[in-house]
């Protein structure tokens, strides 16, 4: 399962975040959601943190592999569904669908639908 690397609040260091991201398969979605490769490699090298905003969407995609793969019972069927285009979601992925924060809470209500076994 994957765990959650760092409690809301916290400061997160960029290398941790990269490293995540690296570790789901996620770092196109990372760059173009998360922080920009250009400004996440002067963070890395200056040894910051990710700016709140930067650590809002990244926890948010922590918390959905991580309730995916409880949902699905396996993290790489989980990193399929959340990587996935779906009519649900308008064609778009349900990790795109989440990368704003308006559309996270209907992707995780899905998701808890379907680990409560209710699809429609």
């Amino acid at each position: 399962m994957a765990a959650i690397i760092h409690p809301v609040g916290t400061d997160i260091p960029a290398t941790d975040a990269y490293e995540f991201a690296r570790h789901h398969g996620v770092e196109d979605w990372f760059d173009a959601f998360v922080i920009h490769p250009r400004t996440g490699k002067d963070r890395v090298e200056a040894g910051e943190p990710l700016k709140q905003r930067e650590a809002d969407r990244f926890q948010r995609l922590q918390l959905l592999i991580e309730r995916a793969t409880q949902a699905f019972g396996d993290e790489s069927k989980a990193l399929g569904w959340l990587t996935r285009a779906q009519y649900r979601f308008g064609g778009s992925t349900p990790l795109d669908c989440a990368a704003w924060e308006r559309n996270f809470l209907a992707v995780l209500d899905h998701l808890i639908r379907i680990e409560h076994g209710i699809y429609a």
